[in-house]
């Protein structure tokens, strides 16, 4: 079930509005609450979004249904287990199959989006994907 604010988020409207960060609930939203949001009345003016998604499916929705999105971080749960670089690195220097695991989601992405978007890892924080579009 989707918390009260939420709710409230995607019924929110203020035309002065263009960016979003989601990152703050600290919990990844769902499907439902992706589709809800790309609805919203602040989902279609938004511009540059920050959010943690469940499952990799609802980036590619958000992409192609926010008409006004340019920017979006995003964390995906498929990729919450997996450990930062930089602690790989740190621990036993070894960071090949795990930055293999990492590059999966890049190319997945890179398969359904547009050739013209633009899709990077965060180079400080490589769970997160950075897509300009």
């Amino acid at each position: 079930a989707s918390l009260p604010i939420q709710m409230s988020l995607f019924k929110y409207t203020n035309t002065s509005v263009r960016q979003l960060n989601l990152t703050d609930y600290s919990r990844y939203f769902n499907e439902e609450e992706c589709i809800k949001l790309s609805h919203s009345p602040l989902g279609i003016q938004c511009e540059v979004l920050s959010i943690m998604v469940i499952y990799r499916e609802s980036i590619i929705y958000m992409i192609k249904n926010m008409i006004n999105l340019r920017s979006l971080q995003i964390q995906c749960e498929d990729e919450k287990n997996c450990e930062d670089l930089a602690e790989i690195e740190k621990n036993d220097g070894s960071c090949d199959e795990k930055l293999e695991n990492k590059d999966e989601l890049i190319e997945w992405l890179k398969d359904r989006l547009s050739v013209t978007c633009l899709i990077k890892r965060n180079a400080d924080w490589t769970n997160i994907i950075l897509i300009w579009i």
